[in-house]
């Protein structure tokens, strides 16, 4: 902000995942993966928000997971489509 003076585009890219059936995974896992992958974009979402709103109409930008691991370069690996949580927070993330 100090030297651009705003937020274009917001690229939510961050993502854990654990590996295994939903039985194989502890609760703490599978909310530590639904936190992160989940509530993560949504508090940075927020946080960012007020200052793409004061920038000009038309300008700004999200990117949820699904479209940010197509824009970046340094992408994680996308979880296969039997992960447990990998439902729910897909599902919550893409637009």
């Amino acid at each position: 902000m100090d030297r651009f003076g705003r937020i274009d585009v917001l690229i939510n890219n961050a993502a854990n995942f654990y590996a295994g059936f939903f039985e194989e995974l502890s609760e703490q896992q599978v909310r530590a993966q639904i936190e992160t992958n989940l509530f993560g974009p949504m508090n940075v979402t927020r946080a960012v928000l007020p200052v793409m709103r004061a920038s000009a109409p038309g300008t700004s930008s999200l990117c949820p997971p699904s479209r940010a691991r197509s824009a970046s370069t340094s992408a994680s690996p996308t979880p296969p489509p039997n992960s447990p949580s990998r439902a729910s927070w897909k599902f919550s993330t893409t637009t």
